[in-house]
């Protein structure tokens, strides 16, 4: 029976990651594979290379959910194994890779396998900080144009305990933005998270909008017949804010003025308890 030859067809930084396991030549511990893909962004910012992986603070070190989606995708394509927590090649899975990065891939984990364990784990960062520091009680975000390693940094970066999904369907096509996978990144790095679908705008109301003019409309009509009606919800919000949560609203528009996520803020800045100033990260 003949055995099937996994596609070649990876994305750039796929590509990275199988030069990375090939360098090391043995199986890696995924702690250890979070390390050192870190070690090699960092290092490619320090040549001018734009970093393949992303990361966020994490217990461990720095961690980065697009590996973990990267492990599993090469795994499913025959192209890695895993073997209780340690992921290796499949020989002769794909061809040996001749991008000019690649070789710089190689060339890093040469220099990597140089260093003794405790050098590498000293050049990790440690966990964030979780104390919720800083002054934002309420804020709205966008994922549009963000990577999910940048979205959760962005919300850590400000101290956000409780993000509030307003989208009325919370799916996505860009990966990590869809319900599930956006709970467990909240899940994981400690950030409570919470749907209002009631809060949420169908989509067939927001095709094709391009005019100030219309997002006018659509914003007036729903402020009176989504808003005006919806208030247990927006005083749940406003209740986790006065208990000391830091709340951040969050659907896709990156321009908060064109996403009815900014009517909410406002609406629950308003309510009695004393003036709230959102802040549109």
């Amino acid at each position: 029976m003949a055995t099937h030859k996994p596609s070649t067809r990876l994305t750039h930084r796929q590509r990275v990651l199988v030069a990375l396991l090939r360098g090391l030549a043995a199986p890696v511990a995924e702690a250890d594979l979070q390390r050192l893909l870190f070690l090699y962004c960092r290092d490619c910012q320090d040549r001018g290379i734009d970093p393949p992986y992303e990361f966020v603070p994490d217990p461990q070190g720095a961690h980065s959910f697009t590996l973990d989606a990267d492990t599993l995708k090469l795994s499913r394509r025959g192209i890695l194994q895993s073997k209780g927590d340690e992921w290796r090649l499949v020989p002769d899975g794909i061809p040996t890779a001749t991008h000019r990065r690649d070789r710089h891939a190689s060339a890093f984990v040469r220099r990597y396998r140089g260093l003794r364990r405790s050098d590498r784990e000293a050049l990790h960062p440690v966990t964030a900080d979780r104390t919720r520091q800083g002054t934002v009680k309420l804020a709205t975000i966008g994922y549009e144009g963000r990577s999910y390693e940048g979205f959760f940094n962005e919300l850590l970066r400000v101290g956000i305990s409780l993000l509030c999904d307003v989208r009325r369907n919370p799916v996505s096509r860009k990966w990590g933005f869809s319900k599930r996978t956006l709970a467990a990144g909240c899940k994981r790095l400690e950030i409570d998270y919470e749907h209002f679908p009631e809060l949420g705008i169908s989509s067939d109301r927001r095709t094709n909008l391009t005019a100030k003019s219309e997002y006018d409309r659509l914003f007036a009509a729903y402020r009176e017949d989504t808003l005006a009606r919806e208030t247990e919800a927006l005083s749940r919000i406003r209740e986790s804010i006065e208990r000391g949560q830091r709340v951040a609203l969050v659907c896709y528009e990156r321009l908060s003025h064109q996403c009815h996520r900014s009517h909410v803020a406002a609406a629950v800045a308003e309510l009695p308890g004393g003036l709230i100033l959102p802040r549109h990260l």
